[in-house]
């Protein structure tokens, strides 16, 4: 099944947990997606189980933004983005759109 957890990723995120002493994580990041589909659906549904509080997607580079525009409008907490003179495209087409959906941004240099 798409985006089905496997017992490694779970044992993985309560060896997480347990390392930070912690029953909820505070966020799990998706960083350098190779498939975003099924990740991200790993992702929203780990939150939705308890495991996180906050979820969301790191990318460098502009070759990301299509998956990064589909995080923020599919649920993502945050996203971090490279925001820099030599990549204005993220401040004129991730930032605006993450703020109208209150997705935090965290940026790059």
């Amino acid at each position: 099944m798409r985006g089905e957890s496997s017992e490694s990723d779970l044992l993985a995120i309560e060896a997480a947990k347990k390392a930070q002493g912690k029953p909820v994580l505070d966020m799990l990041q998706l960083a350098r997606p190779a498939d975003f589909g099924a990740q991200w659906l790993r992702m929203q549904r780990w939150k939705e189980e308890g495991h996180a509080r906050y979820i969301g997607l790191a990318i460098a580079g502009n070759s990301f933004y299509d998956i990064a525009e589909s995080a923020i409008r599919d649920g993502a907490d945050f996203v971090q983005i490279n925001y820099l003179i030599l990549e204005p495209e993220s401040g004129e087409r991730l930032i605006p759109l993450a703020h109208d959906n209150g997705v935090a941004v965290v940026t790059n240099r």
